[in-house]
């Protein structure tokens, strides 16, 4: 048995509107608003958007292809594309002039933009290390700041640790492809 994956991006891409609240031209302006430099930071952007990594993988994917369709010679859903008549093009509304190159100096607006931005926090960065165990480290750390009033994590290089009162209770250390929590336990229960 072969997977049509034309019809699996067929039902996938109809979906989107339903499952997320936006279209397919929608998703696309979203990410390239986000001006990611990587399509790694494209997925982990969609990721946290709350796309499974195999959807967020395909939606980039359509992003990196101009927001065609992979398989299919579609350029937008059927549900999307608008219906033309025959006599929707005329003398007046062809394009006459050439094309022209893009100017290779950037805007001043958009090097304004580059450089007023923020630094990022410390500890996002070091949770985006985490990649699909990024969901799994911000619970941990929300669940131990619940527990124990007045913890604070903090990015420590290449780790996170929550302490409270100058004293270290949990250490959790991140990478692509593990986690590891190390515990203080006391003898008696933090009250």
């Amino acid at each position: 048995m072969s997977t049509d994956y034309r019809e699996k991006e067929r039902e996938f891409l109809d979906a989107l509107k339903a499952d997320t609240g936006r279209d397919l031209r929608e998703w696309m302006t979203a990410i390239s608003a986000q001006d990611l430099p990587h399509r790694n930071d494209i997925i982990d952007w969609l990721r946290q958007q709350g796309f499974m990594f195999s959807k967020a993988s395909w939606l980039e994917r359509v992003h990196h292809n101009g927001g065609k369709p992979i398989y299919s010679d579609a350029v937008v859903p059927r549900r999307a594309m608008p219906k033309r008549s025959a006599s929707a093009v005329t003398p007046q509304n062809v394009q006459t002039e050439p094309i022209r190159a893009p100017s290779p100096l950037t805007p001043i607006s958009q090097v304004a933009a580059a450089v007023l931005q923020p630094e990022p926090d410390a500890l996002e960065t070091l949770l985006a290390t985490a990649k699909a165990y990024r969901p799994l480290a911000q619970h941990i750390l929300r669940e131990v700041t619940k527990a124990v009033p007045g913890a604070k994590p903090n990015a420590a290089g290449a780790y996170v640790s929550v302490s409270t009162g100058g004293k270290e209770l949990a250490v959790l250390a991140m990478r692509a492809r593990e986690q590891r929590l190390w515990q203080a336990l006391a003898k008696q229960p933090i009250e």
